[in-house]
């Protein structure tokens, strides 16, 4: 399967699932605090 032009792989999409669930309070609309948190976490 040709992965080019995907906007996020699912391994991205499974890891940010996994943050949001483990810290639901860390997370807001922000988007450059989450990038932040993000960083953070990982």
């Amino acid at each position: 399967m040709n992965d080019m032009g995907r906007i996020r792989p699912t391994y991205i999409k499974r890891v940010s699932l996994e943050l949001v669930n483990k810290y639901p309070d860390q997370f807001s609309t922000d988007f450059e605090a989450n990038k932040e948190m993000v960083d953070n976490l990982t």
